[in-house]
């Protein structure tokens, strides 16, 4: 992430969203578990990792949601 904001290039949603919409139903759970997890981790850290979540993890977050709750 450190490398992606350092060159301020962003990383491509279309890419990493089309890796969740072709996911097994159960890998999905799995994922999102690990994303909350790590989120509950960075909001405890409270560091600039945070910022970086905000701008390029959370759209991913609502995204999945969506496709779960469909």
């Amino acid at each position: 992430m450190a490398l992606i904001r350092a060159n301020g290039l962003k990383p491509e949603p279309q890419r990493s969203w089309y890796v969740f919409t072709s996911m097994p139903k159960n890998m999905l759970e799995k994922t999102i578990i690990l994303i909350v997890k790590r989120m509950r981790k960075i909001l405890l850290m409270g560091n600039m990792e945070l910022i970086n979540w905000q701008q390029h993890g959370m759209h991913l977050l609502i995204g999945i949601m969506k496709l779960v709750m469909r």
